[in-house]
């Protein structure tokens, strides 16, 4: 961009005066000599330029800033112009010219400055344009020499790179420490883990070879269990006394050991095995099992050339307390094969004995089911006969007595119908699947209140309950539960019965809420016993199997019933379904 064009110069003679009361920008302000001082000592360098002559004033340290000498010249703007570096010219005429033309309201602009012996280095030019009518008067500013600051920045852009290189090193070892550990934990066979241990080692800390020593039964010992390398398949099964060797000293000492070129080969003077002679750099940290040592990691020679870091040693420490936890479980499961053997041939033994104890029970219940329902029914027969032929000849209570026989013996056969429901629930294997839980108590319902002897009931099933369970165990439980409901609430003016769902520490529950005769929490223990009743036969009739039955039935889902209730407010029955 050229430089602005000079304006056409007016003679002095033609020129209006200036007023009497304005100051000359050119005029001594205060006392000279303490201007020079704070000039001298100002870090910035100043400079003026007057736009009609063209004419440019530095201060000594403008000049000083670029290595000249206070007397060098500079005179005009386009002295400046041709300091400065080409690929900042554009942009240092377009701050100029914006500054001078009033599209902006100062200058400043960062740009590289020649020096008198040539070299470059950056500056900071600020400035405002001062006017007069008819034109721009003058800009006058400060240079700032903004090299320390340049300086600064680049080490700080280097610094910065050098951490963002650390972090990421760092997160790469991370990475694979978890990877690493998550492959040995997860390996409970100790041969194997020992293998893949030693495979992951030598790659995380860039060992030549990496050996597996693990102490004997004696602990005078130990052998190479496992290694991965050079020589590995001749190293692996050779042992040495826990007095040989750079293993031999961590395994009695229970302590790391960096060994560099600098280093002695052996802290304590022993000989080293043959896979340690000739290393120049080796790395190796003890394993521990319920806090004894049980062996080490070797590792020998750095891959490319070098020593072993203390960075080496602190990954390799860190991932040796993983290592050492796989192996006391490793170790735990080489323990208990034998016992788990014996605990199958037990468990075996415990199925066929329970198999047998279900074939007896299911015998049992043919036996009730047939072989007692037989005799009860040909009482229950007799008496009748006796009643309808002979009932008139029966004096004072013979009638009623045989009323009697004949319900107990009606009740008899409906306790082995409940006591069979009962076996059948707990031999049977439940399925689970989806069971819309509001749906089935709405059918049940609809039941109950269309059956012959039903009271009015004023029913609500909370719509949109559903669980994982079998369909037709549910159905018995919230039969029962219902059925319940709305036998005890047959005395109670406006009965109400209600089946929704709420949360008990922080699991959803299911509940069945009646407004009936309710019972004493006193005797909550009994409830769900078979045969156990809390109100007698004559005012709530029932087998006392019911709640036994709904017990085992949420039981078989893992879940688990409870009521909450009092005598003559009514009672809640809640269950969760596991």
């Amino acid at each position: 961009m050229p430089v602005p064009p000079r304006k056409r110069q007016i003679p002095a003679a033609h020129r209006a005066p200036r007023p009497a009361h304005e100051t000359r920008y050119d005029d001594p302000i205060g006392d000279p000599a303490r201007v020079a001082r704070a000039l001298r000592v100002i870090e910035e360098g100043l400079w003026d330029w007057e736009a009609e002559e063209d004419t440019l004033w530095v201060s000594p340290r403008w000049k000083e800033m670029l290595g000249y000498a206070a007397t060098d010249p500079v005179g005009t703007l386009g002295t400046w112009q041709r300091l400065i570096h080409p690929d900042d010219m554009e942009d240092f005429l377009t701050a100029w010219l914006a500054c001078k033309e009033g599209r902006a309201a100062e200058l400043r602009i960062e740009y590289r400055i020649r020096r008198k012996e040539g070299t470059y280095v950056w500056a900071l030019a600020r400035g405002r344009c001062m006017r007069e009518a008819g034109g721009p008067l003058r800009i006058a500013g400060t240079q700032t020499d903004l090299s320390a600051q340049k300086q600064y920045g680049n080490y700080e852009a280097r610094y910065r790179r050098h951490l963002e290189d650390a972090v990421r090193a760092r997160t790469h070892e991370f990475e694979m420490l978890r990877e690493i550990s998550d492959a040995v934990v997860s390996e409970l066979d100790l041969g194997n883990l020992l293998r893949l241990v030693a495979g992951k080692t030598r790659r995380l800390i860039g060992a030549e070879t990496l050996l597996v020593p693990i102490l004997n039964e004696r602990r005078d010992g130990y052998q190479y269990a496992a290694a991965e390398g050079a020589h590995a398949d001749e190293i692996v099964g050779t042992g040495f006394s826990i007095q040989t060797g750079m293993c031999g000293w961590v395994l009695r000492h229970g302590r790391a050991l960096l060994y560099g070129a600098n280093s002695p080969w052996v802290p304590d003077g022993a000989a080293p095995t043959p896979w340690e002679e000739g290393h120049p750099s080796a790395l190796l940290v003890p394993l521990f099992s319920k806090g004894a040592i049980v062996g080490g990691l070797s590792g020998l020679g750095k891959q490319g050339g070098g020593s072993f870091l203390p960075r080496d040693l602190e990954l390799l420490t860190v991932f040796a307390n993983q290592v050492s936890l796989a192996v006391e479980n490793a170790l735990l499961v080489e323990a208990l094969k034998g016992t788990v053997a014996d605990l199958e041939k037990k468990v075996q033994e415990r199925t066929a004995d329970l198999e047998a104890s279900n074939k007896e029970l299911e015998a049992f219940a043919y036996s009730v089911s047939h072989d007692l329902r037989a005799p009860l029914r040909s009482i229950d027969g007799f008496g009748l006969a006796l009643l309808e032929d002979y009932g008139d000849a029966l004096a004072g209570d013979g009638k009623v007595y045989l009323d009697r026989l004949r319900a107990n013996t009606q009740r008899m056969g409906e306790l082995i119908d409940a006591l069979l429901a009962l076996s059948r629930i707990t031999r049977t294997e439940p399925s689970f699947e989806p069971v819309d839980l509001s749906r089935l108590a709405a059918e049940i319902g609809g039941e109950l209140a269309n059956t012959a002897d039903a009271h009015p009931v004023d029913f609500v099933a909370e719509p949109g309950l559903s669980a994982q369970g079998d369909p037709g165990l549910l159905r018995i439980a919230l039969e029962n539960l219902l059925a319940n409901a709305w036998k005890f609430t047959a005395k109670v003016a406006h009965p109400r019965v209600e089946f929704g769902r709420c949360e008990s520490h922080g699991t959803p529950a299911y509940y069945v809420r009646d407004n009936g005769a309710g019972f004493d929490m006193a005797y909550a223990g009994k409830l769900f016993d078979a045969f156990q009743r809390l109100h007698s036969a004559s005012d709530f009739p029932g087998t006392g199997i019911g709640l036994a039955t709904v017990k085992r039935i949420i039981a078989r889902h893992h879940g688990g019933v409870w009521a909450h209730a009092a005598p003559g407010a009514g009672a809640t029955f809640y269950f969760t379904v596991g």
